[in-house]
């Protein structure tokens, strides 16, 4: 899932750019040693992305995030893409980012909501971002996410959602991409929805 906040006045004629989105679920335990990571990579490129958000990033087992880890490996295998990754946590998994440095640099990047492990047990990831293509420039912000899961945590979710929403109206650039593993969909009837006290139904400042 991804949310766009778009704010009153959308930029005119931006330059084309494709966002997207992986949970590499358990990436990984085994470090450079991780048996998918030829494929991952492959499959990186062949999408060939020009920002693509990541979740699940872990660290080797018996490691607290140092030497070569899984996520080093694959931004050595990639061919055209450099990262972005949050501070491990060898008790949960973290979120990164790759982009296509020719046609993307950072501006500048921290981690949110560090600490806040109820609302927030995989901190999200924000980053400024310029791309220039076909003569075109756009500036804009990605927060990477990833929510917890499952039903029993739905009212974690919903404290996620609120916190972001006020984050997001606190000041934010009209172009910020949220994107990630939200662990939930928008369209839930009833008072299951946990977006509702927050994201949802709120246009022309977000749009799902």
């Amino acid at each position: 899932a991804d949310m766009a906040p778009t704010g009153p006045e959308p930029i005119e004629d931006p330059p084309p750019m494709v966002v997207g989105s992986w949970n590499l679920k358990n990436f990984s335990l085994y470090g450079a040693n991780e048996f998918r990571l030829e494929d991952i990579a492959d499959k990186i490129e062949e999408l060939g992305a020009d920002v693509l958000a990541i979740q699940e990033i872990k660290v080797k087992d018996g490691s607290e995030g140092e030497g070569t880890q899984a996520w080093d490996a694959l931004i050595e295998r990639l061919d055209g893409y450099e990262g972005l990754v949050n501070p491990y946590n060898p008790l949960d998994s973290v979120v990164g980012l790759l982009y296509d440095p020719s046609v993307v640099s950072v501006v500048a990047w921290k981690t949110l909501f560090a600490g806040e492990w109820w609302a927030f047990p995989r901190a999200p990831l924000e980053a400024t971002l310029r791309l220039n293509r076909d003569d075109k420039q756009i500036t804009f912000k990605v927060i990477v996410l990833h929510l917890k899961a499952f039903p029993d945590s739905a009212e974690r979710r919903r404290e996620a959602c609120e916190d972001l929403d006020a984050y997001l109206q606190s000041g934010l650039p009209q172009t910020t991409i949220v994107i990630g593993d939200f662990n939930d969909v928008p369209y839930d009837t009833g008072d299951d929805n946990v977006f509702d006290t927050s994201l949802l139904n709120n246009e022309p400042l977000y749009d799902f």
